[in-house]
């Protein structure tokens, strides 16, 4: 299984459409573990003054893969502590799935 990392934002700077998220996939850990660290602690500047969401889905391999909610984690970041938390799926996303494509 491999955890897939993906930033996101509401804010819609490239799609007007409301509900739909602004996102890039930043890469993959084959440790859950250390995708977590990472995304808290805004490894690389993730957040890069736009993405206020961070997603991690857990996905196992093989073709046309997609991720169970049970294995996605939500994070929220911090302007005072410049990194993420733990949250959860916003009510606008809470029927997507594959955040990663």
């Amino acid at each position: 299984m491999i955890s897939i990392v993906t930033v996101a934002t509401e804010k819609n700077y490239k799609n007007p459409i409301v509900g739909l998220l602004d996102k890039r996939t930043m890469g993959y850990f084959v440790n859950l573990e250390d995708a977590i660290s990472c995304v808290k602690q805004n490894c690389m500047d993730i957040h890069e003054e736009i993405y206020e969401y961070a997603i991690i889905e857990s996905v196992e391999e093989g073709l046309f893969r997609y991720t169970k909610p049970e294995d996605v984690l939500w994070f929220l970041f911090d302007d005072n502590t410049k990194t993420y938390i733990e949250t959860t799926c916003p009510k606008s996303q809470e029927r997507v799935i594959g955040f990663w494509h």
